[in-house]
């Protein structure tokens, strides 16, 4: 169930006529790219189309009831919903999220905010630069790190086995 005062931002394989009425009519907010196929029918209910390009100029359509934002401020919802989808993407092809180990719901919760820890901390790690920048970078130099036979308390924390004697 949508929450109250909440925006909905779906990409295009929500776009139909009817789904956006049927949110409309329980006063959904919602921010929706359109099919390139779609056709501008309207029913009842007035939506907003805006119109934007990304960075390689490719145009993104996007219909919208939230009448109180600007167009910029349409797209960069949208843009953020980009976000989310290439954190799932990461998280999936990289540290395995599509086979959770868990078969409890509660189990599989953990380990869903173990996975977003890692990925947290991948956020914060700083690496040499020539490993690169990416997140996938940091996740291999990390990998590195500990297979040489270095705790994670050690590594990060930078401890000399000597400085613990002393």
């Amino acid at each position: 169930m949508i929450s109250e005062n909440a925006v909905v931002v779906m990409d295009r394989g929500f776009a139909s006529w009817k789904f956006l009425e049927q949110l409309s009519e329980r006063n959904c907010l919602f921010v929706v790219r359109l099919k390139n196929n779609m056709r501008m029918k309207f029913n009842d209910h007035r939506y907003r189309v805006v119109e934007f390009y990304d960075e390689n100029q490719r145009e993104f359509c996007l219909a919208t009831n939230l009448k109180h934002l600007s167009d910029e401020e349409v797209s960069q919802l949208y843009r953020h919903r980009w976000a989310i989808e290439n954190l799932w993407k990461f998280l999936k092809m990289h540290l395995s999220l599509d086979r959770l180990i868990a078969k409890s719901l509660k189990g599989m919760v953990n380990q869903i905010y173990m996975f977003l820890i890692v990925y947290l901390i991948l956020e914060l790690v700083d690496v040499p630069k020539y490993f690169g920048r990416k997140l996938l970078d940091k996740l291999r130099y990390l990998q590195l790190e500990l297979s040489r036979g270095c705790s994670v308390v050690h590594w990060c924390f930078d401890w000399q086995p000597e400085q613990l004697i002393t």
